[in-house]
């Protein structure tokens, strides 16, 4: 029995030696600031950490988790953090609409004003100046970052690209040549309800025009924007003549997507992209004391409500939070409200307020009944996850697609934060409704049970493949070709173009000839005549 146990102790030990000897060296590129964002980038480096790999993190804010193995050494972009939250703090929610996500110009631009100064940051500079490692593989947070590819070129590695919001981004499916038609696949700016319907002749056309206008923007300005970009930064290091973005899309290897097919459309997938959805939920834990006893005191059942990390209370006009407070007095459930502003005069015993929310371990509480959110994707992967039905209010731009996808899966209902509606009879009887009608909370388990059913852990998903691509020194055979195409070799249109010209010239050319024909025929009888 003991030599068995040792015998199994030093396999175990060989195995986890030999694990370690193959760890790997891997960059990390994600610049942009948000806060709930970064703790996905965080979660993913935590997770190959752990598996022994070094990590270096070129991003805005210092790696806080923990981790059993390996190293995370931090290249901070000072300063970007500070400017989002003074940002935020200034932040009107009242001007969102659902229409401003692309009229807006400025949205982009500050995107594309983060990624530059990546690029021209003393801390980057200095990092590839005194850099004296070969990088295996480079993981880089795909969100219009064409211009941050350059990096794979300085340090000759394989590319691996991660979408925060998989599927749904249009762009990320271009670089993966993944096949997006326009016939059923909803853009995300066709903000409808019933997803899964089929798409009327007038919606097909706007859809179509939504992807061509993509293709085309993508072309005649991100690319040459990401160029000039890369050209200017980096211009005595490539003497003038940096590698253009186009054919540092075709390096990229990996296409990591932070979706799952239960809570979208279901979509086409190449073999080089890889939905990992979930992959940041760990395994619920204790809550603190008073949160513990909240919960547990709710005999009759509890709400949480939270609006995310980027929404800041103080900047909710005092109306808005009055409606709110006042439909939870009438809900007679006790109520968690995540509230970073000053204490509300008008409070309830039976609502507590708190700055700090541990939220995925509050969802996992059986005794709550509903989750009011603003729809935010990383709030709609847990609420999939837990199985918690959801009062959805969006906020910015991009809650709205998360918001209807719920709605559409059965497990929400949607209450715009600056819709005309908005009132405390509205907000209330559409909590009303959620909590009595079993229908939400059915749907909301059977969601659950859908996103969990897998065969492996997203995470030990998302590691495998990214161990993978270094083992094979970048997985070419895992490629497809219409990654590298443009959009009109990719959908045929110059095949399609070509087959009309071809079709109105020979209808023209059969015209012409029966005319000339009938002209002769004329003449013929007038002379017989």
């Amino acid at each position: 029995m003991n030599l068995g146990i040792t015998i199994l102790f030093l396999l175990i030990t060989i195995l986890n030696l030999h694990h370690y000897s193959e760890c790997a060296n891997i960059l990390a590129v994600f610049p942009l600031p948000d806060r709930s964002d970064n703790y996905l980038y965080q979660r993913l480096l935590k997770g190959l950490a752990d598996q022994g790999h070094l990590i270096t993190s070129i991003s805005a804010h210092e790696f806080d988790l923990g981790i059993r193995n390996g190293s995370v050494r931090d290249v901070i972009l000072s300063g970007f953090a500070d400017k989002l939250d003074r940002q935020l703090k200034e932040v009107n929610y009242e001007a969102f609409q659902v229409e401003s996500w692309f009229d807006n110009q400025s949205y982009l631009n500050s995107i594309l004003e983060i990624y530059n100064k990546t690029l021209w940051h003393r801390n980057v500079r200095g990092f590839i100046k005194s850099n004296n490692k070969k990088f295996d593989a480079i993981i880089i947070d795909y969100y219009w970052s064409e211009s941050l590819l350059i990096f794979s070129k300085i340090f000759n590695c394989p590319i691996i690209a991660f979408s925060n919001f998989g599927l749904t981004d249009p762009y990320v499916n271009s670089i993966a040549g993944n096949p997006l038609p326009s016939s059923y696949i909803r853009h995300p700016f066709l903000n409808t309800a019933n997803s899964y319907t089929a798409l009327s002749f007038l919606e097909r056309t706007y859809n179509f025009l939504n992807y061509l206008f993509d293709s085309v923007f993508n072309s005649i300005y991100l690319i040459p924007l990401h160029n000039e970009l890369i050209r200017t930064a980096y211009k005595k290091r490539f003497k003038n003549n940096p590698p253009d973005v186009t054919t540092l899309q075709g390096k990229i290897s990996l296409v990591l997507l932070n979706s799952h097919p239960s809570i979208r459309q279901a979509t086409p997938l190449v073999p080089n992209a890889m939905e990992i959805a979930g992959f940041h939920i760990d395994p619920p834990e204790q809550l603190p004391e008073d949160l513990q006893d909240f919960l547990d005191g709710a005999k009759s059942g509890a709400v949480y409500f939270s609006l995310g990390l980027n929404v800041r209370t103080r900047n909710i006009p005092e109306w808005k939070k009055q409606v709110f407070m006042n439909v939870f007095k009438r809900l007679n459930l006790r109520v968690l409200w995540k509230y970073d502003g000053e204490e509300l005069i008008d409070s309830s015993p039976k609502v507590m307020l708190k700055r700090w929310v541990p939220q995925r371990d509050v969802l996992d509480h059986p005794n709550l009944k509903l989750f009011i959110s603003n729809g935010g994707y990383n709030s709609l992967l847990e609420i999939a996850h837990f199985g918690v039905p959801s009062l959805m209010i969006p906020i910015f731009p991009e809650n709205y697609k998360s918001a209807l996808q719920a709605q559409d899966n059965g497990y929400a209902l949607t209450l715009p934060y600056n819709s005309n509606n908005f009132s405390e009879k509205v907000l209330y009887a559409l909590a009303k409704e959620m909590l009595d009608n079993p229908k939400y909370r059915e749907a909301a388990r059977i969601q659950s049970q859908l996103f969990r059913d897998r065969p492996v852990e997203p995470l030990d998903e998302a590691i495998y493949w990214i161990e993978y691509v270094i083992r094979t020194n970048g997985a070419a055979h895992l490629k497809v070709l219409g990654a590298t195409l443009p959009f009109y070799k990719f959908y045929m249109l110059d095949v399609i173009l070509c087959l009309i010209s071809i079709l109105i010239l020979s209808l023209i050319s059969i015209c012409v000839c029966v005319k000339r024909l009938c002209r002769r025929r004329s003449k013929l009888k007038i002379k017989q005549n």
